[in-house]
């Protein structure tokens, strides 16, 4: 791949493993990262975050993210949802738990956009699953994550790409919205149909 240059995550990003705290900590307070946020979608905002949590403000300097930090889950039951990512597009104050490994950029050499589809390509996901350990869960740990090898292109590529898939990630939305629709009016329609609320007209012949 010409003018792409390969480095190890470690080059790019400083890690840190998240927030532990007591439970009556939990469900006030700042937005709360936790696991489900991160599977829940390739980028997280403040207004998508399901928890909350009262902290100090060292714990905030020390477990806050910051607009295009990464996020990964460190254990799963399976292999396969290993070191799931997000990349944090908020300006909004937000931690990240326990279970979360904070990966911020070192350089500006990275766009945001582009890091929430990388994390996610096949090859990028291999290269995660193949370090997870455990017997009983799979875990990943920073160790692990900043020895991986990663390969991108300039910052102007990497922005082309990011809105090109952006632009399918659209149409793919507004298909599906139009699909769902499709159903809903579907489902109307045989409700109708199938109690009599709307008949079907039949001309003699249909009806003999």
């Amino acid at each position: 791949m010409n003018n792409w240059t390969s480095y190890k995550l470690g080059d790019l990003f400083e890690f840190k493993n998240g927030v532990n705290a007591d439970k009556s900590a939990y469900g006030s307070g700042i937005p709360f990262i936790n696991v489900m946020d991160v599977f829940g979608s390739d980028v997280i905002v403040a207004r998508s975050i399901r928890g909350k949590m009262q902290v100090t403000e060292k714990q905030k300097k020390e477990y806050g993210v910051e607009y295009g930090d990464v996020l990964f889950n460190r254990a799963s039951e399976t292999f396969d949802e290993i070191a799931m990512s997000s990349v944090y597009l908020d300006s909004t104050e937000a931690v990240f738990g326990g279970f979360v490994i904070r990966a911020r950029p070192k350089t500006k050499q990275l766009d945001e956009y582009f890091c929430a589809y990388f994390f996610q390509s096949n090859k990028m996901r291999r290269e995660l699953i193949r370090r997870g350990q455990g017997a009983v869960r799979a875990n990943i740990g920073q160790k692990d994550l900043i020895k991986i090898p990663v390969t991108v292109p300039s910052f102007a590529e990497q922005k082309r790409i990011a809105s090109i898939l952006s632009t399918w990630d659209q149409a793919i939305e507004a298909t599906e919205k139009l699909i769902a629709n499709s159903e809903a009016q579907k489902k109307a329609l045989m409700q109708q149909l199938l109690t009599g609320k709307r008949r079907v007209k039949i001309d003699e012949e249909e009806a003999a």
